[in-house]
């Protein structure tokens, strides 16, 4: 009788543990995101989020669930922009591209596309170092993953244009399949030129040697960036400042045009700077303490040489510091009262500014 009563007590166990195995079988393991993107890259490289935003956004045009793919990619500046490698593990096998474009942006929605592609069950071919033509655009060659899930088949290289050898009616028994809806530049180099990014700079500084004395600087330039160099155009000066002549106390400001255009080499995050320029405007004196003065005006022009840095904290947002030499081409002259002799401006002068720079597109 008593082991007929452990039997009997051991039942509630039982029926409990055949009902924890029954939920387990249908609630089953968490479900796993089978699509993973690792994005590695130094400003002004989109996110992480945005990058995963993008793929995500090809993924949900697709009609049939995706393939599991595990993917890594590693972005480093470079001396004409940005080197993508790219890691894509897949059911298939695991490939590696590696990619070049002077657009940190072009390559994250080259990379967004092509882990798309491979989920979708395109082969996505390895490469060697390959250099991506600069206004290249994944999404306007884009299609639906799906509607390319058959690649249409090219023949393996074997120094003919033609699918078969000369004289040969068989066709190869091998071919490379090519993964439709790349782009062409993201498969193979291309020659073309750069695509170019504008930008807009806020600058202040000082200048000593234009004006009587040290003197506050401000600027706001216009500009044009590809991958090793810049050119703007903009306008700048210094405000009215009151300063000491033999002739006694004057107040005088300068206001002109400029040019310039930089050699910028990229030195990891940085921007090196070297430029050259002009600046045509007008300078404003007039005598205080004089009697019977007057406010005169004369043409200004310079030539302006000098070196900078300049560094992006976010994709559109740098900081940028220069230094620059002054150069009278054409230096004015002032007589400020009737019976006051004339004052030539110094033929030299110096000034160090810094400021915001604003990226666009």
């Amino acid at each position: 009788m008593a082991r007929r009563r452990r039997l009997l007590s051991s039942g509630p166990l039982h029926a409990v543990l055949g009902a924890s195995g029954l939920v387990a079988v249908l609630v089953g393991p968490a479900p796993v995101d089978p699509v993973d993107l690792t994005w590695d890259a130094p400003p002004p490289c989109p996110t992480q989020d945005l990058v995963v935003e993008t793929l995500r956004g090809h993924l949900a045009s697709a009609t049939a669930p995706p393939l599991s793919v595990r993917a890594k990619a590693h972005v480093q500046t470079t001396d004409e922009g940005f080197r993508l490698e790219l890691q894509i593990l897949a059911d298939a096998g695991e490939v590696t591209r590696v990619l070049e474009h002077p657009r940190c942006e072009e390559l994250a929605d080259t990379a967004a596309l092509l882990v798309a592609m491979s989920a979708a069950g395109q082969a996505v071919p390895s490469s060697t170092t390959e250099t991506m033509a600069a206004e290249s655009n994944p999404e306007a060659t884009q299609t639906d993953p799906n509607e390319a899930a058959s690649p249409e088949p090219i023949p393996e290289p074997d120094g003919g244009d033609t699918a078969s050898s000369p004289g040969s009616s068989e066709a190869p028994t091998s071919q490379a399949p090519r993964a439709a809806g790349v782009p062409p530049s993201a498969v193979r180099p291309s020659a073309r030129a750069p695509k170019l990014r504008g930008h807009t700079s806020l600058e202040s500084g000082i200048t000593v040697g234009q004006l009587p004395t040290l003197a506050p600087v401000l600027a706001l330039h216009f500009g044009v960036a590809g991958p090793s160099y810049l050119a703007e155009v903009g306008i700048d000066g210094s405000p009215p400042v009151e300063g000491t002549l033999e002739e006694g106390r004057v107040r005088v400001q300068v206001w002109t045009g400029s040019a310039r255009a930089c050699a910028a080499p990229k030195l990891g995050p940085v921007v090196v700077l070297a430029c050259g320029g002009f600046q045509l405007g007008g300078m404003i004196a007039e005598a205080l303490d004089v009697a019977n003065a007057t406010q005169r005006t004369s043409f200004y022009a310079s030539a302006v040489v000098g070196t900078g840095v300049m560094g992006w904290f976010h994709r559109n947002v740098g900081l940028e510091l220069r230094f620059e030499g002054v150069v009278a081409l054409y230096r004015p002259q002032f007589v400020l009262a009737p019976d006051a002799s004339a004052h030539t401006t110094g033929p030299a002068g110096f000034r160090a500014v810094a400021g915001l720079v604003f990226g666009w597109p």
